[in-house]
């Protein structure tokens, strides 16, 4: 009944009462901790000091993180354990004499762990990725925290930013639970491995044709020039801006940093394309599916350049939603005008792309046109936004 009280208790809830009874000291509690933030504001302490200071902000969201979180750790390891001592070899290890706590500890609870082993898995990508509720209450400064502020002040670039960083969080979480899965359980470990798929007979490869495989390389070569490119230019522009990722630039460095994961799962997405084709038998009659990539590229392309045309023409005026026109007189023409030649180019790359998907045989000339598209407009892009 508590697991159960405790796994359906709000962590909002829960922080407020912890709030009042340790922070503030109502009735008969004492006032033992602080009642939010990172550190003591307005100290200049160092040292083992400063490392006191922070882990007793800490000390009350971590407790009431931890009490939230074993209600439903201790549920699904209860779950598990029923389920597994209905199984054969714990009525074999009955029928041998062994004693029930070695049944338990030895053979019920290592395999009823796995479930339990991925939920904490997960909660700590939840974790990481900042727990909007306790931060909140708390007033601690984290990502969950960051996120609410986001929110208020409909800041809905960092908010895309924040989601992906939250979902490659999560994604990492699983890998890992998966890969340490062939450690914690021994049938994994049993079953036979295989290498490579050609080392089999029943595993066959899709053939890919030497269009789609000119069309995969071009691709995966663009998102490794342009991961490693952003990359580059976002970490030497907080540097070059900032010359550390400390203060007022936090900001900047956090905007870095989500923009290098991107960066990294764009790289990640080149070399396992490069592989892929690598890997695939050539046949003119096989599968040509990248060429929708390179289509996608020259679509996105002249996309970013019609989005940035009122920012060079307007100066950085103020803009409205619709495709970021002026609002002021443009210094050229009138708003009008710029709004039917931005329209025209997004319909021009709209169909441009969908050509380029649908005429594999003509990659040869059709990819250096997209990937050009392509580094016209994200090249762009980056230049004003960095600028």
């Amino acid at each position: 009944m508590l697991t159960l009280f405790v796994y359906a208790m709000p962590e909002f809830w829960f922080g407020i009462l912890v709030l009042m009874a340790f922070a503030e000291g109502v009735g008969p509690f004492p006032s033992l901790f602080p009642a939010g933030g990172y550190s003591t504001p307005g100290t200049d302490i160092t040292g083992l000091a400063h490392v006191a200071d922070v882990l007793t902000h800490l000390a009350l969201p971590w407790f009431v993180l931890t009490v939230a979180l074993m209600g439903q750790y201790a549920l699904i390891m209860r779950n598990s354990v029923i389920g597994v001592m209905s199984d054969h070899f714990v009525l074999t290890a009955r029928a041998k004499g062994v004693r029930e706590k070695q049944i338990l500890w030895r053979h019920v609870v290592p395999n009823a762990m796995l479930p339990t082993f991925t939920i904490v898995l997960l909660s700590l990508g939840f974790v990481f990725g900042g727990v909007i509720a306790v931060e909140y209450v708390f007033s601690y400064p984290g990502l969950g925290l960051l996120t609410v502020r986001a929110i208020k002040s409909q800041d809905f670039p960092l908010l895309q930013g924040l989601f992906l960083l939250f979902s490659a969080v999560i994604i990492v979480a699983n890998l890992v639970a998966d890969i340490l899965y062939t450690y914690l359980d021994p049938r994994v470990r049993a079953m036979p491995r295989v290498h490579r798929s050609r080392d089999r007979a029943d595993v066959m490869l899709s053939e890919i044709s030497r269009d789609g495989a000119l069309a995969g390389r071009a691709f995966s070569l663009t998102l490794l020039a342009s991961g490693i490119a952003l990359t580059a230019l976002s970490w030497d522009d907080v540097w070059r801006v900032c010359g550390a990722v400390q203060g007022d630039c936090v900001e900047r460095s956090a905007g870095a940093f989500i923009l290098t994961m991107g960066s990294i799962a764009a790289i990640v997405w080149g070399v396992g394309i490069l592989v892929r084709i690598r890997r695939r038998p050539l046949d003119p009659a096989g599968s040509s599916r990248y060429v929708w990539a390179i289509g996608a590229l020259f679509a996105l392309g002249f996309i970013f350049t019609a989005g940035r045309i009122p920012a060079y023409t307007c100066d950085r005026g103020h803009f409205n939603d619709v495709l970021a026109v002026c609002m002021h007189p443009p210094s050229i023409s009138d708003a009008t005008s710029w709004l039917l030649l931005k329209g025209a180019i997004v319909v021009v790359g709209l169909l441009g792309g969908l050509l380029v998907s649908v005429r594999p045989r003509n990659i040869k000339l059709t990819a250096p046109m997209s990937v050009a598209a392509w580094s016209i407009g994200f090249g762009w892009l980056i230049a004003v936004t960095m600028g």
